[in-house]
């Protein structure tokens, strides 16, 4: 296989040494979100985050930025675009952090959302990996207390325990189910009923 660069999508700031923590594109391949964490010589530990939303498809530019910050000051793992609405962004991390952004008018409007499992405190929970699902704008949440939620119609459930007593490192949504990725190495499959 040969590869050649076709093109470069960068940030502008020079102040500050940042790497990309994650991307994701659109389901139509036009559009890309990074999240960049960015730590400047004179900051403390706590890192700063920036979403980028980019136009990918003729000419590469930037639709919208925003700063993240996790009130908890644990880190943000994973950002995505929803497989079905271009505009749906979901951001997700450590202390419960989870936010989901939707881009209007070439801004990040924030879209609230509500929990509905009062007995559990999100922040307990440290979400290393989410998933949308290919049919519909719902999200699965992997965190490293075995436990699985989901956010579905703006509001956060608490779905199931995994059956393993490991960190959930990673989703994977079929039509069928979840594959999820287990930090013992293994994988788990739950099938949809």
């Amino acid at each position: 296989v040969t590869l050649r660069r076709r093109k470069v999508l960068g940030n502008i700031s020079n102040s500050s040494k940042e790497y990309v923590r994650d991307i994701s594109f659109s389901g139509d391949s036009k559009y890309c979100v990074i999240l960049a964490t960015s730590s400047s010589s004179n900051s403390s530990l706590v890192a700063d985050y920036v979403c980028t939303f980019w136009s990918i498809e003729k000419n590469t530019h930037v639709v919208s930025t925003t700063s993240v910050v996790n009130p908890c000051g644990k880190p943000i793992h994973r950002v995505s675009i929803s497989p079905l609405d271009s505009s749906l962004v979901f951001i997700s991390g450590g202390g419960g952090m989870l936010r989901m952004l939707r881009v209007v008018d070439a801004h990040f409007r924030n879209i609230t959302l509500s929990d509905s499992n009062t007995n559990v405190a999100r922040e307990n929970f440290d979400f290393l990996c989410h998933q949308w699902l290919p049919t519909e704008n719902s999200v699965f949440l992997g965190a490293d207390n075995e436990c699985i939620s989901m956010v579905s119609s703006l509001e956060v459930k608490n779905c199931f325990q995994s059956t393993s007593v490991n960190k959930i490192m990673s989703i994977v949504a079929t039509p069928s189910g979840l594959y999820i990725g287990l930090s013992s190495g293994s994988i788990d499959f739950y099938e949809f009923m």
